[in-house]
């Protein structure tokens, strides 16, 4: 049986059938230093939660015959990464950062553009939009918009002028 365990990362496991939620939980751990209790388990395509505890793979039905299947693993807060852009799709490059608060991201923005000489865009210059979904109540957790455990981008709408915002952080790269 294998498992393709895809996140931030990409992995195989060859599993036997006996294997136990909670062992799985423990190779997650010790490949990629995830919490058993920040991990949730998800067999696709038909977004089967495992249940934690000792319930093995076979009891989940999974297909026999080394069949593959998808293991999606939530994890308990947001990971934002690869790009902040524009409404023009500029793209900035940051690294993968785990958050689930719309406050630390708007901080994180303004911290990210105050390296690129675009020192002027406050949070209060912003409406944000994780993965295309807008998020805009700066007291909201990420979670609350749908956007999944995975934000791939991060749009930023400013007051400002986009043309100038786009020169500014081209010439800063």
């Amino acid at each position: 049986m294998e498992l393709d365990f895809e996140a931030r990362w990409k992995h195989r496991y060859s599993l036997p059938p006996s294997t136990t939620v909670a062992q799985l939980k423990q190779m997650i751990l010790q490949d990629f230093g995830i919490a058993p209790e920040r991990i949730t388990l998800k067999l696709m395509p038909y977004q089967t939660t495992m249940q934690p505890g000792h319930r093995t793979l076979a009891s989940y039905r999974i297909p026999a015959g080394g069949e593959m299947t998808w293991l999606t693993v939530d994890i308990a807060k947001i990971n934002v990464m690869a790009r902040f852009t524009d409404y023009d799709n500029l793209g900035y490059p940051i690294p993968c950062y785990e958050f689930d608060s719309v406050a630390d991201l708007r901080r994180l923005v303004v911290e990210q553009l105050r390296g690129t000489g675009v020192d002027d865009i406050g949070a209060e210059d912003m409406e944000l939009f994780c993965g295309g979904v807008k998020c805009g109540d700066p007291g909201a957790r990420l979670s609350q918009y749908g956007v999944g455990d995975l934000v791939t981008w991060v749009g930023v709408k400013t007051t400002k002028p986009i043309a100038a915002l786009r020169r500014r952080i081209t010439s800063a790269l």
